[in-house]
Order: C-alpha cells, then structure tokens, then sequence
C-alpha cells in the first residue's frame, strides 16, 4: 500500500518477542505486549568504509545495518526483564538480577500514528541493556511518573534483515502483533 502519511506521532503498541536461532533458522516466539510506551529513538550506527583502486572511490558499501538509541518506558516488568535479562523469582517471591547471563535477542514491534494511517515496525534483531535505577521524592503538589531508558541496539537477523514495516491494507497488518512477520519475497 503506498504510503500516505505526511507526519507520523505516537509511539504504541509495543510488542517483543524472544529469536531463537536452531540450525541457522531464525524463529520467533508468541509476541509479548510490553505496556508503557513513552518514546523510541534509535539512530543508524556504523560507518561506511570506501575502499580506494584506480585512484577514485572504487567500492563503496551500504551503510549501518543496526541501529541503537533508547527505549523510553514507563515502568520496566518483572517478565518483560525476566524474559530479556534472565531476572528470576525465588520461592519468596524476591526477584533477583543475576551477575552473569547474556541478554536475550528478541523482534521489538511497535506502531507510529501518522495523519492518514498507523504504521506498524519491526525490528528483527534486537537486544537491550539493564535500564539505570533510581527515582526521586514525590513532590508536594503531586506525582511526575519517573520514566526508564532502555539502551536498545538492532541490527540484522541471520536472514540479513533488520527492520520492516507494514500499512494498513498490506496483508501482514492485520497479524503484525500476533507473530512477528517477516518478508515473503
């Protein structure tokens, strides 16, 4: 479907689900809503090297291929830092970060309104970093939720895609949230 938005706004609809690769197969698991989208931002990383032959710019590749930048969330949940860092509950109920364990590679889906359509992502290939904890006094005339920053860094999956995008009318909209679509070319 072309494209007919002039602006896009409004972060929604954040979904992750975990990657798993078995046998140079990517899959993923059953999309998890993560409540409490207040922002993404995530810039290109990586440079673009220009090999020089014959005196003149003679291959120049396609840059980035990942991007990374924050993740603004209003609250990080117990299962969603259970899922992506290995955060585990004992038999009292403490929830315990652990030293060593690798973060979990995970699909992030995520909607942007715009003026004529809702716009649906997917990044294919992400992982996260533990936000920074702290919090502050509740001020006299109220409370001002203290938001978190997740550090999100996406690059490409083992099929060499790292971000897709469907409208409404295309037909991997309707189940964008419900498994994480990839590309049928």
């Amino acid at each position: 479907m072309a494209d007919a938005n002039k602006v896009k706004f409004g972060l929604s609809s954040v979904y992750y689900a975990i990657e798993t690769i078995t046998g140079g197969a990517v899959t993923y698991g059953t999309p998890k809503a993560w409540p409490g989208a207040v922002s993404l931002e995530l810039s290109p990383s990586g440079e673009t090297e220009v090999f020089r032959a014959d005196n003149m710019d003679y291959y120049k590749p396609a840059g980035s291929g990942s991007y990374s930048g924050n993740m603004t969330m209003a609250y990080l949940p117990d299962a969603v830092a259970a899922d992506l860092f290995g955060d585990e509950t004992d038999n009292n109920g403490i929830v315990v970060e652990k030293a060593v364990g690798a973060a979990a590679a995970f699909a992030l889906l995520f909607e942007f309104s715009g003026d004529a359509n809702a716009t649906r992502h997917a990044l294919y290939n992400c992982t996260a970093s533990r936000p920074n904890v702290g919090s502050e006094t509740t001020p006299s005339d109220g409370a001002t939720p203290i938001t978190v920053e997740i550090p999100i860094t996406a690059s490409a999956n083992v099929n060499q895609y790292v971000r897709g995008k469907a409208s409404p009318g295309d037909a991997a909209y309707a189940s964008w949230f419900t498994a994480v679509q990839e590309p049928d070319f």
